[in-house]
């Protein structure tokens, strides 16, 4: 559940080289959220074999060649929330690793792919996405995905990505975050609260 970048003759260890490692943990099969109030579980989870590992704490943004990325980890590349904070550090550029081997189903990797294409609409920088048992595939700027893997099968994909400046503005998204859609949520609640209100007090 990490990521490194090594730089030949740079750092590599001894120095250590730059690395990320994931933050947003998957319930129950990456860690136990309620260890300290069912200890009982947490040592049945380890004692079963199942491998939980402690969050990352920082966001890290490599460059390499001239283009500025991140490297959200599996599903990390679903939350929008997440993403868009790697962006507003100076990521201009998603590099996703996903196993989603466990699915051992081809609707569950497109489900995950629908997903992941929003993270480049929403900050209008391309996605890499390199997977074992996924979806491997380039999406562009504007979630489109322009070249992928066959499904299933041992192979690789090439494409190109642009180079996006550090100067680009970020968007909206990347600037507000959920705020729109927290704020859109509310008022829908006022107008049918509202709604309510009103037919009863028209019967």
């Amino acid at each position: 559940n990490c990521a490194f970048v090594f730089n030949p003759r740079v750092n590599v260890i001894p120095p250590e080289p730059e690395i990320y490692a994931k933050m947003h943990l998957v319930p129950f099969t990456e860690t136990f959220p309620y260890a300290k109030l069912f200890p009982f579980i947490y040592k049945l989870l380890l004692k079963g074999d199942t491998h939980l590992w402690s969050a990352g704490k920082k966001r890290t943004v490599f460059r390499q060649a001239g283009i500025s990325f991140s490297v959200p980890i599996c599903f990390e590349d679903t939350f929008g929330n997440d993403c868009r904070k790697f962006v507003r550090d100076g990521a201009r550029a998603f590099i996703n690793m996903s196993n989603d081997a466990w699915s051992k189903s081809l609707a569950c990797q497109y489900q995950h792919l629908s997903m992941a294409v929003f993270r480049s609409a929403e900050s209008r920088i391309p996605t890499v996405r390199s997977t074992a048992s996924g979806q491997t595939c380039i999406i562009d700027v504007h979630g489109r995905i322009s070249a992928e893997a066959e499904p299933f099968s041992r192979t690789f994909v090439t494409g190109y990505i642009p180079v996006i400046e550090q100067s680009a503005p970020l968007t909206l998204y990347d600037r507000t975050g959920d705020v729109l859609g927290i704020f859109f949520i509310f008022v829908s609640l006022v107008w049918l609260a509202a709604g309510i209100i009103w037919n009863k007090k028209t019967k």
